[in-house]
C-alpha cells in the first residue's frame, strides 16, 4: 500500500498550527522533506521493512569484500548459497588459531569489524573463484538471479536504502499505511522538537520519540527482528 509524502505534511502542519502550509519559517518545506527522509532511513534500517540482496563474484584468495551503498546494514551473508555466520575479531582470535595466515578454504564466518568501513572479511578466505556475473545496477553488485549452487558467489542481504522523498506527491519508499504514517509522522515531529530552533520542545520531543519507538518496536515484531515474550 502507497502513501504520499502529503498526508505526513499535512499532518506536521496540523500539529504545529500552520493549517494553511508551512509558511511561518519556523519550519520550512525544505527542513521538513530533510527530517523525513531521515525518519524513513532509520525507520526501514531498524524494521527492515524492504530488503535487498546483492550478489558479487567470489574470488580466490580474496577474503574482503565491500558492502554495497544500497544496503544501510548487512543482515545476511551467503556463500554459495550458504548461510555464514557473523563473528567478532576476538571471538576469531580465540576460535581460529592464527586465522589471518590460514590456509584458503571454505567461508564459514565473517566479520565487519576492525575493517575499513562498508567492508566484510570472510574467514576463511575462498580457494575458489565464482562464476563471473554480467549486468546488474551498481558495478560489481547484482540482484541475485542465478542459482546459487551455479555461481557459487557471495550474497549479502539487508534493508535496502529508501529513495529520497522530494515533494508531497511523492510516494512513501516503505509500505504504509494510516499506522505506519502516523509513526513517521511522530519520528518527524521528535527531530523538529528536539532541533536547536525556536520550535524545541524537550517534553514534546519525549512524547513523540516514545510514540514513535513504539511503532518501530511493533514493525521490528512483525519483521522478525526482535523476539517478542509470549
Amino acid at each position: 500500500m502507497s502513501v504520499t509524502a502529503q498526508s505526513i505534511y499535512d499532518s506536521i502542519c496540523y500539529d504545529l498550527l500552520e493549517d494553511a502550509g508551512l509558511v511561518l519559517g519556523l519550519l520550512t518545506v525544505e527542513q521538513f522533506f530533510d527530517l523525513l527522509n531521515l525518519t524513513i532511513l532509520d525507520f526501514n534500517t531498524q524494521t527492515a521493512m524492504v530488503k535487498g540482496a546483492f550478489t558479487q563474484q567470489i574470488l580466490s584468495n580474496v577474503g574482503r569484500y565491500t558492502i554495497p551503498d544500497e544496503l544501510t546494514r548487512v543482515d545476511q551473508v551467503y556463500v554459495a548459497g550458504r548461510l555464514v555466520s557473523p563473528a567478532q575479531v576476538a571471538d576469531l582470535n580465540t576460535l581460529i588459531r592464527n586465522w589471518r595466515r590460514a590456509a584458503p578454504g571454505i567461508p564459514t564466518l565473517y566479520h565487519e569489524d576492525e575493517l575499513p568501513i562498508r567492508t566484510l572479511e570472510l574467514v576463511v578466505a575462498p580457494n575458489y573463484s565464482g562464476v563471473a556475473i554480467t549486468g546488474g545496477s551498481a558495478p560489481g553488485f547484482y540482484v541475485a538471479g542465478q542459482s546459487p549452487a551455479v555461481h557459487r558467489n557471495l550474497t549479502l542481504v539487508g534493508p535496502l536504502k529508501p529513495a529520497i522523498v522530494g515533494g508531497p506527491e511523492e510516494d512513501i519508499p516503505i509500505p504504509a499505511d494510516d499506522a505506519i504514517t502516523g509513526y513517521l509522522g511522530f519520528g518527524v515531529l521528535e527531530r523538529v522538537f528536539s532541533s536547536d530552533s525556536e520550535l524545541q520542545d524537550q517534553q514534546r520531543a519525549l512524547y513523540c520519540g516514545a510514540q514513535y519507538r513504539e511503532g518501530v518496536l511493533a514493525l521490528q515484531a512483525m519483521m522478525g527482528e526482535v523476539e517478542v515474550d509470549s
